[in-house]
């Protein structure tokens, strides 16, 4: 008695007519595989101002003090987020035990 009723044959038959249609399009967009792209495969180039070392030191400094600034915020931020949910059930479980 044969389980399955031929889903096993119609599967290596799929299986099998899979695997040659990927051989017979992989040489076929092998050959065109960046006509059709949009993308440009050249490096890019930056027009940077050149800047003295006294001025990067100047850059440096304001770019650390806008970090620490950012930093400060966050963490103000998820102090807020954790406690007012804290601070609300406080007073929940205050009111509750009255």
């Amino acid at each position: 008695m044969s389980f399955g009723g031929g889903h096993i044959t119609d599967f290596i038959n799929r299986a099998k007519y899979l695997a040659s249609r990927k051989t017979t399009n992989r040489n076929k967009f092998k050959k065109n595989k960046y006509l059709h792209s949009s993308l440009k495969l050249k490096e890019t180039e930056y027009d940077l101002p050149k800047l003295t070392d006294e001025e990067l030191h100047k850059l440096k400094i304001k770019l650390q003090q806008e970090a620490k600034e950012e930093q400060k915020k966050q963490i103000l931020t998820w102090a807020l987020v954790l406690a007012i949910p804290l601070i609300i059930i406080f007073i929940i479980v205050n009111f509750l035990s009255l």
